[in-house]
């Protein structure tokens, strides 16, 4: 099999976008993608023809109810929809009625008029064709444009594409991959979503023919289309479990990517931001810095643009770190429409705080405040009330765990040292360190600091767990009441 672009025919025509599959043709994977169609062109389909009808029938009743957004035949829905997966059973295609069909429909009363409307439409096309013998080159898996043509035009225009996917579950090879066509939208024309319409589908289809009067091919011009259509796909990623791995799916890997120096999307700035999975993509090309807040939450958390400009509108003017400090009702109060988004954002701000901790892990010893500081501070200051924390320590004075002992101010919910020692006693500890924060921004101890440290330095003389410093963390300051000299070593 020869199969390779005329270069010289390429620059006397000078057609830019035959450059996409000139490049595929370089791919150093290209002989293995070819042998993969060739072993699908030559394997024709194994069912004997009304069987095969059989098996497309139901498979477009299972597409027609999913784009319908109705439940499926699986498990107990199956029942329900019965009659209708009985219909080409029941009915000779030459005898098909409209009116016998809208009847079997009305005994749905779940069914809305616009979706009965579709149903009818699409199965009258549907048994028409078959009165036409469709698909006329059966067993061949290879379907004519003129077929597909036929075939899209029994569905809503907006689904002709995918209607194409009915066909391929029953082994035909159309001339209609929406990776592929991706990819090389991508290309061409720096367009990472593409418009799925009845005319971008002729047009893909004129472009494989095109490309394949460039190739020399000796089983003709019709077959060397197919196989453009299926090297783009294979590099789209549509064949990866058959070890064709494509770069150019979802979210590509432009990083490897052989085509990406000539590929207009990878090297246009000026990108069409709508979705997650772009979002990751212009990750992958480098440009997440460049990228505004909100579109880092959208790519993260599988927005939609709705969503994303509702948290562009909250974002306006409110710094991330006065976001952070929310509490949880606070957030579901700003996004009330949204019933993940609150959650989502308290453990992104949840994972920030720890990334910038320097956090302790169980033996581990704290040789200085800095160190308990640099523990505490991505935790606590932020905090609009007081926490008031013990750190306890073996007899090493190594790190056990740390426990919250009260929330609020020291002067309206006081520190009592049962609370404290309590805890101690039931961890083994052998001393203990105080940590707490100011809301205010001022780490410098009040009055009730210091008194309620000279306190609970007292009871640890009497129980024989030691508070060795009371350390209080403001924004990013902290003061050390030992360090201060405002209690004894």
């Amino acid at each position: 099999m020869v199969f390779f672009m005329n270069a010289d025919t390429l620059a006397q025509e000078n057609i830019a976008e035959l450059r996409f599959f000139q490049r595929l043709v370089e791919w150093n994977f290209t002989p293995r993608a070819v042998e993969v169609f060739d072993v699908m062109l030559n394997r024709p389909i194994s069912l004997v023809k009304h069987e095969f009808s059989r098996q497309v029938y139901v498979r477009l009743i299972d597409h027609l109810l999913a784009m319908l957004k109705m439940p499926g035949a699986d498990s107990a829905k199956e029942w329900e929809w019965r009659e209708l997966y009985q219909l080409d059973l029941e009915i000779d295609p030459h005898y098909f009625s409209e009116g016998n069909l809208h009847r079997m429909l009305n005994r749905w009363p779940i069914l809305e008029f616009q979706q009965k409307q579709v149903l009818v439409s699409v199965l009258s096309g549907y048994f028409h064709l078959r009165r036409g013998d469709f698909p006329a080159g059966y067993p061949s898996p290879v379907l004519s444009n003129q077929e597909c043509e036929q075939w899209t035009r029994i569905f809503p225009p907006h689904w002709c594409w995918q209607s194409i996917d009915v066909l391929r579950r029953g082994g035909i090879l159309a001339m209609a991959s929406r990776r592929g066509y991706t990819a090389y939208a991508r290309f061409t024309q720096g367009r990472f979503h593409p418009s799925f319409t009845p005319n971008s589908l002729r047009q893909w289809q004129a472009t494989c023919w095109q490309a394949a009067a460039l190739f020399e091919d000796e089983s003709g011009d019709r077959i060397a289309a197919h196989r453009v259509n299926h090297l783009a796909a294979s590099f789209a990623g549509r064949f990866n479990m058959l070890g064709l791995e494509g770069v150019c799916g979802d979210i590509p890997q432009c990083e490897i990517c052989p085509l990406k120096d000539e590929c207009r999307w990878y090297n246009d700035p000026a990108n069409e931001h709508t979705g997650p999975s772009e979002i990751k993509a212009l990750v992958r090309k480098g440009q997440v810095e460049s990228m505004p807040t909100e579109q880092l939450f959208q790519g993260l958390f599988h927005m939609t643009p709705e969503d994303s400009e509702v948290l562009r509108e909250r974002l306006a003017g409110t710094p991330l770190r006065d976001l952070a400090a929310k509490s949880g009702n606070e957030l579901r109060s700003m996004f009330s429409g949204n019933l993940i988004l609150p959650e989502n954002l308290q453990i992104l701000f949840e994972l920030c705080k720890r990334f910038n901790e320097e956090r302790m892990s169980v033996g581990k010893t704290f040789k200085t405040a800095w160190d308990v500081f640099s523990h505490f501070r991505m935790r606590l200051r932020d905090l609009k009330q007081e926490q008031f924390i013990a750190v306890l320590l073996n007899h090493r004075k190594q790190y056990l765990t740390d426990m919250v002992i009260t929330k609020g101010t020291l002067d309206s919910s006081p520190v009592h040292p049962r609370d404290v020692f309590n805890a101690a006693i039931r961890e083994s500890a052998a001393s203990i360190i105080i940590v707490h924060n100011h809301p205010s921004g001022d780490p410098k101890p009040s009055d009730a600091d210091i008194e309620i440290t000279r306190t609970l330095r007292q009871v640890g003389e009497l129980v024989g767990i030691p508070v060795l410093d009371h350390i209080v963390i403001a924004d990013d300051r902290y003061t050390s009441l030992l360090e201060e000299g405002l209690i004894k070593p």
